[in-house]
């Protein structure tokens, strides 16, 4: 089955699963993803390859509609159909869609580039043409164009290498930013670096060497950026405590959240408070 269908502004879609593969790929708009225990801010280029029986919902967007095609299919037919025998076509296509390979996992976040677009959604078009016509041949049809698809998600993967760490190019630089918006929306939440690392389709080595290249320190780091930017603007307000200022921003560890904090501006909490009480007495 594929389809193509526009999540309304605020429109809350429950989480769900499949017994089969789901593949969705946003077309145009923002919105939110929940998926694997993660909420993505998704928009043009991000797709997910959800495997069977994974919940996932979504929250439009105030702003604007979004449009997400959806696929859904057995990977084990295509496994079947063009992975499995052993002429050298067979070989060659296997060989260029590693996430069909029997035994492989698929990767659960992929960016398709803005310059390849185009030729992704125009073959999505193509087969929802011919699912809703239905006329002779049309499976074959749509099986053939989802090849001619999977290769070239296929060479994109294999160029990308997830396992080798290269210099940043622009879907590496957009998916360090969905990185980003992910820390900046969930800083006050327990997130591990495996867990960021594998919705990327990257490994914690590739993700975290790129991610310091670009933004100029640590993921951790970035992390804790932000964590100290929201305690010192809940520590404007005298009557809070500190210990609910640290639990609030995501520091489960009292002192942990001191040293953190004396690390990132110079000063304890209790002596910044301090400051905010003098400031508002003068």
């Amino acid at each position: 089955m594929i389809k193509k269908g526009a999540l309304r502004r605020g429109e809350v879609i429950p989480p769900h699963s499949h017994d089969i593969v789901e593949l969705i790929l946003v077309q145009k708009g923002k919105a939110f993803h929940d998926f694997g225990g993660m909420n993505y801010e998704i928009a043009a280029g991000d797709m997910f390859i959800i495997e069977p029986n994974i919940n996932h919902g979504y929250i439009g967007s105030e702003s604007a509609e979004t449009v997400i095609y959806t696929l859904l299919f057995d990977p084990r037919v295509m496994q079947y159909e063009f992975g499995m025998n052993h002429d050298s076509d067979a070989a060659i296509v296997n060989g260029h869609i590693p996430f069909l390979r029997k035994g492989e996992k698929l990767p659960a976040h992929l960016i398709v580039p803005r310059r390849a677009m185009p030729l992704i959604t125009a073959h999505m078009e193509f087969m929802i043409r011919e699912y809703q016509a239905r006329e002779a041949g049309f499976k074959l049809l749509i099986k053939m164009r989802m090849l001619e698809c999977f290769v070239h998600l296929g060479r994109f993967y294999t160029r990308r290498d997830w396992r080798k760490e290269t210099i940043l190019n622009d879907s590496d630089s957009a998916v360090i930013d969905s990185v980003k918006r992910y820390i900046e929306r969930h800083y006050n939440e327990s997130f591990s670096l495996e867990q960021i690392s594998r919705l990327h389709g990257m490994s914690v080595t590739s993700l975290t060497t790129k991610f310091k290249s670009a933004v100029g320190r640590t993921l951790i780091d970035y992390k804790h950026e932000i964590q100290i930017r929201e305690a010192s603007k809940l520590l404007a307000d005298l009557d809070v405590k500190i210990v609910e200022v640290a639990h609030k921003v995501g520091f489960k560890d009292l002192s942990f959240f001191y040293q953190v904090f004396q690390k990132k501006t110079g000063i304890t909490p209790a002596a910044y408070q301090s400051r905010q009480v003098r400031g508002k007495h003068v």
